[in-house]
């Protein structure tokens, strides 16, 4: 799985609150690739699991252009473990 939170710009525009985003100098590379993934910027939040009554707050990398989103290894552990169990 992935290392980081990923969302695109599409995404980012659909959002009903605008999180505070912040330029971002990190580089992320896609699983074989040597070239960077084009990154736009990168904001924190909180998510929240109402089954667990619960928030995190987590990074996320916003990318160029229109792709999947990405939910990082650790975010899904730290959130829905024990979910569906």
């Amino acid at each position: 799985g992935t290392t980081v939170n990923i969302i695109d710009e599409t995404t980012l525009a659909k959002l009903e609150e605008r999180p505070s985003i912040h330029h971002t100098a990190t580089k992320i590379y896609a699983y074989g690739s040597k070239k960077p993934i084009n990154l736009v910027s990168s904001f924190r939040t909180e998510m929240l699991s109402v089954a667990h009554q619960t928030a995190i707050t987590v990074g996320i990398y916003v990318v160029k252009g229109e792709y999947s989103s990405l939910l990082s290894y650790q975010t899904a552990v730290d959130r829905f473990e024990g979910i569906g169990k």
